[in-house]
């Protein structure tokens, strides 16, 4: 998702309302719940390369490079 689509979709709902994010993903996700909260600490942006680790796990080289380009990041917690 983009910062655009981002902000489009948010400035649908009411300015004042709390962003809660949460996920479903099984490795993130107790067995006994359905889904786990995470609140957003930080938003900031930097420069990074996209790129997987040798076990095929997303991951994010930061810093300036022939191949970066500026990321959006939103830094999130579990302690909701």
């Amino acid at each position: 998702m983009t910062v655009r689509e981002l902000v489009e979709k948010l400035s649908k709902f009411d300015p004042d309302c709390p962003v809660v994010c949460y996920s479903e993903d099984e490795a993130l996700v107790p067995k006994s719940q359905l889904f786990r909260l995470l609140d957003i600490v930080w938003v900031d942006a930097a420069d990074a390369e996209g790129c997987r680790l040798e076990d095929g796990t997303p991951y994010l080289k930061i810093g300036k490079s022939n191949v970066s380009r500026e990321v959006v990041l939103l830094a999130v917690t579990l302690d909701f």
